[in-house]
């Protein structure tokens, strides 16, 4: 469970990040994000969404756990197998995010319009292998909805918590759920973390 939480968290993440950086390009607002997400804990995901409490993923033994989901990889460095898949399939579209899963797949985050985005897997030697719904139900139909949120209106009881646990952090994205709960983005050493925090602000688990 905890992997479909973590991988659907960093579908949020990429999502909200599009978003965001649509609206500093035209000035529209930015809408809810839907995610839901799937167990697989061999670390892809059939839904890629969130039933909060998850990096957009999860798995395997405690200290595996702690390494990072989903490595960032630069649009340039894809491999051309990739570039080449997207540029004959959906015309006139951006490359905005990409990233490694840990089982070698290679998530790649795709805009087709304004606010139209999909989300494709592919094979670690760039093989297409299918394309995530970012609003498919998850587990039992729940839905999770996560709304960006400015990292500079945080409780301070975060940032404290982020300063002094996660020495040299980079606070890379921050959304909240209907209920209130607080899901935050940081970077540390190059890998992506994703933690969860109530609404109060106190820290609840590290979703991986």
């Amino acid at each position: 469970m905890k992997s479909i939480l973590s991988l659907m968290a960093f579908v949020a993440i990429l999502m909200a990040s599009c978003q965001q950086e649509s609206l500093v390009e035209t000035g529209l607002e930015t809408g809810t994000l839907e995610l839901t997400g799937n167990n697989d804990e061999s670390g892809t995901d059939e839904g890629l969404n969130a039933d909060l409490g998850a990096d957009p993923s999860t798995m395997g033994k405690k200290k595996h756990r702690r390494d990072s989901l989903c490595k960032p990889i630069a649009i340039e460095d894809l491999p051309a197998s990739i570039t080449d898949y997207i540029a004959s399939n959906y015309a006139n579209v951006l490359a905005k995010r990409a990233c490694e899963l840990r089982n070698g797949n290679i998530i790649v985050l795709i805009q087709l319009g304004e606010k139209e985005f999909k989300i494709l897997e592919f094979g670690p030697d760039g093989t297409f292998i299918k394309e995530l719904d970012p609003k498919k139900k998850g587990p039992k139909g729940k839905r999770k909805h996560l709304k960006p949120v400015d990292p500079n209106t945080l409780p301070s009881l975060i940032t404290e918590y982020l300063d002094a646990n996660y020495q040299g952090n980079v606070l890379k994205r921050a959304g909240s759920t209907k209920s209130g709960e607080y899901m935050i983005a940081i970077e540390v050493n190059g890998l992506l973390k994703v933690l969860l925090f109530d609404a109060n602000g106190n820290f609840v688990k590290e979703l991986k």
